[in-house]
């Protein structure tokens, strides 16, 4: 199986395999964090590098603006 990418992983109720390049377990946060803006809007941070550039901001707005006007044409297109 490890030619497939997996290893094996003992448990104490057996062996199972799993992905060898898999994460493991997420990130513990401390209690004592304050929330700024870049972990409030952290799902728009697309590169993953731990900002939120104006890039990023401004591609949402403009799929966003994109996908309201698509809607309004065909709108229009419907009723006049």
């Amino acid at each position: 199986m490890r030619q497939g990418g997996m290893r094996p992983h003992g448990h104490s109720s057996g062996t199972y395999w799993i992905r060898a390049n898999g994460k493991t377990g997420g990130k513990k946060k401390n209690a004592n964090t304050s929330t700024d803006e870049n972990e409030i809007f952290h799902w728009l941070d697309k590169d993953e590098n731990g900002r939120v550039d104006w890039y990023e901001i401004a591609s949402f707005g403009g799929t966003w603006i994109g996908v309201i006007a698509v809607i309004g044409w065909i709108f229009w297109l419907e009723f006049f």
